[in-house]
């Protein structure tokens, strides 16, 4: 791992250069019947907190550098015994395929099956031409894909692709990524294996003050058909199909712009990182606001948990545009809660639930802080939505 995060440590501040590619091969061994290539890419500055998550995932849990190859066949440092414990390999793996889909952009293999590619390309001239070998043929591949996905989304600053490559891990995980990956979904996290930064400081208290809660005043939509942009959220997935009221379901969002124009959306787990220098000073950033809703047929519905992503225009890689017909998937946890009025119970008791649906919402807020309290503003962003996917959903009430 060592060569490749060092490789990543360029010069963030250039504005010449948007996106850094790596590129990794497998399969290029004389026994393999297939070569591959994959290829991962991010902004310099994501990057950067992959190095950073990297390191964090290694204090925890302790391997070093990481080859792919090792850790299947439980070789070098995977054969001590702690390498034996199965929760702690799955632990680490996911974490690092997590890690990976969060921080990376957008991800491109090739598969070549050696005994085509010589038995079609034969000649000094068609290999001149195709590549000489199997893997120079599969990178081929990768940089025509790269090509056309710069050119669809217009993306026509220099791209970054440092000569060291990466290591044998991110093409292991890359593949399996990018063969997910369609052309319109341009990014995603996954909040159930981030640990967010959204504890905000507050100025210095002076003696005697004690800390006396907060104002928070939210101001809703007006008027929707005044609205920016239009989208489209669809449920993908639960973990399961059944829950009562306190359980914690992890859940998984797509959100598309299904409108004419680019809608841009904050991104970022980290509303810590939005706080200026002085904690005392008023600031303002946006709140994407992912619900998870539960109804009754057409009838009900009731929104049952809550995830939240930040970001600011003055804070680098914290938003992103969506493009028309571009989306990003969201994975995220909440305990399943009724209102405190104890409204929408009645449905739950009656087993009348039995479908969930997820919604989003963005806000553009304004938070000050004072040594006692808080308060913040919250305006609600018109936007027009349709509802995507839904699950079939049962939730029960806890036996007394």
């Amino acid at each position: 791992m060592c060569q490749f995060v060092q490789t990543i440590n360029g010069d963030p501040q250039s504005l010449l250069v948007m996106f850094t590619l790596y590129c990794d091969d497998s399969g290029t061994h004389p026994k393999s019947d297939v070569a591959v290539a994959a290829c991962c890419i991010s902004t310099v500055e994501q990057w950067t907190e992959f190095k950073r998550n990297w390191d964090e995932a290694n204090q925890r849990e302790n391997f070093g550098v990481f080859h792919m190859a090792d850790f299947v066949a439980k070789q070098a440092q995977f054969s001590s015994p702690e390498w034996n414990d199965q929760a702690k390999r799955d632990r680490t793996i996911q974490a690092l395929i997590n890690l990976i889909k969060t921080r990376s952009q957008m991800g491109f293999s090739a598969v070549v099956v050696k005994s085509a590619y010589d038995e079609v390309i034969v000649g000094g001239q068609l290999r001149e031409k195709f590549g000489d070998n199997h893997y120079a043929f599969a990178v081929r591949l990768c940089t025509a894909m790269i090509n056309r996905w710069r050119e669809k989304y217009k993306y026509g600053e220099p791209m970054r692709h440092p000569q060291t490559r990466s290591v044998a891990l991110v093409v292991a995980l890359a593949i399996s990524v990018a063969t997910s990956c369609r052309a319109q979904e341009v990014a995603s996290i996954d909040l159930t294996k981030v640990a967010a930064r959204t504890e905000l400081r507050r100025p210095p208290s002076t003696s005697g003050t004690r800390q006396s809660g907060g104002i928070a005043a939210d101001y809703r939509c007006s008027n929707a058909t005044n609205s920016t942009g239009v989208l489209r959220t669809a449920l993908v997935s639960l973990d399961r199909s059944q829950y009562q009221i306190g359980d914690e379901p992890t859940f998984e969002v797509t959100v598309k712009n299904v409108g004419s124009n680019p809608l841009k959306i904050p991104f970022s787990p980290d509303l810590a990182d939005l706080q200026p220098e002085d904690p005392a000073q008023k600031f303002g950033y946006f709140e994407l606001r992912v619900s998870l809703w539960v109804a009754a047929g057409e009838e009900w519905a009731m929104g049952i948990g809550e995830v939240h992503l930040y970001g600011a225009e003055d804070h680098a890689n914290t938003t992103l545009t969506l493009r028309p017909g571009e989306w990003v998937r969201i994975t995220g946890k909440d305990k399943l809660r009724v209102p405190s009025d104890g409204s929408g119970v009645e449905h739950i008791h009656s087993g009348a639930v039995d479908h969930a649906y997820a919604q989003v919402s963005i806000y553009q807020m304004e938070t000050l802080l004072t040594p006692t309290s808080t308060a913040t503003v919250s305006r609600e962003i018109c936007l027009r939505q349709t509802r995507g996917k839904k699950m079939p959903i049962t939730i029960t009430a806890p036996e007394q």
